[in-house]
Order: C-alpha cells, then structure tokens, then sequence
C-alpha cells in the first residue's frame, strides 16, 4: 500500500463477501513498505512523499479491516520479503520495537501470522508467500517439482502455472 489496485481489490472484496470463506490467506507483501526498502538506501528520489505510518494506517482501514471483518474461522497471513524490511529496520534501530512492527502496523491481533518463508497447508494445496522459490523463468514448474504437491505463491510480478500428473 499505497501500490494496490483499488479497484480490483473492490472486485475481489465483492466475491469475498458472497463467498463468505473458512480461511482467509493473504500472501504477504500487502504492506509495501518501500519507504524503507534495501533497494531504495540512499535514494531519496524513490521514497519522497513515502511514509511508513501513513502507509499502514491506510493499508489498515482500505484493506486489512474490511477482511478482518468478513468473519473466516481462520485469517492466516504469510509475511513476505516487504514486511521483513520491516524487522531488518528493527535489527538496525532496536529502540523502536513494537513501534513498526507488522502486527501493530496491521492490527493482526485476529490473524495467525507465518514468518517470511513459511508455509500454510489447506487440504491437499500449500501456500507460500514466494520469495524462497527460485527457478528462473520456471519458477512454477520448479515450486510443483519441488513441493512435490499443488502450490500457490506471490511475490512474482507475472503469471506462472505449471501442472504435473501423477
């Protein structure tokens, strides 16, 4: 946030609330947090006008709210490689912990929250968030060879599927 499509975000809010879901994953990096990106160091150019604060309050009351609210049994959220910038900033500057971190950002008090890298089981299918994947232009196809199952994963900015019989 502020980088997400309102718009498609309105549309899958709208099929949410129809479809009134048991479990409720997001894949991670829903708060960008490029404000304090590794790659934008010492590049005030990328982040002007960026706040961190700002940006999790919005992404907060747009998005994360409107989710809690639908009501799943379960809210399950897979941090990504942008809310892990969040803890390295924490590493560098100890002093604010519990200022920045995800959960206050986000008020996942109601969400079971997976670190970077960690994965959720529904049934037969796996959830990661992506960032520990590799496999170049086959990142799908490496994910299912490696998984050994069906998954489902982000942080790639295309589309990939791949699908192996057994």
């Amino acid at each position: 946030f502020p980088s997400h499509d309102m718009k498609a975000f309105a549309a899958a809010y709208a099929f949410l609330q129809d479809f009134k879901p048991e479990v409720l994953i997001v894949g991670g990096d829903f708060l960008d947090c490029g404000v304090i990106s590794h790659h934008n160091h010492g590049k005030p150019g990328r982040t002007e006008g960026l706040k961190l604060l700002a940006d999790g309050e919005a992404c907060q009351k747009e998005i994360m709210a409107p989710l809690t609210a639908l009501g799943a049994e379960k809210n399950i959220y897979i941090t990504g490689n942008h809310e892990r910038w969040l803890d390295d900033l924490i590493e560098i500057n100890p002093g604010i912990e519990g200022m920045v971190d995800l959960p206050h950002l986000l008020d996942l008090r109601r969400w079971k929250l997976l670190p970077q890298g960690g994965k959720y089981h529904l049934g037969k299918l796996t959830f990661v968030h992506g960032d520990q994947l590799t496999g170049g232009q086959s990142v799908a196809r490496q994910a299912v060879i490696t998984a050994e199952r069906s998954i489902r994963f982000g942080h790639y900015h295309t589309f990939a599927a791949f699908t192996k019989t057994s």
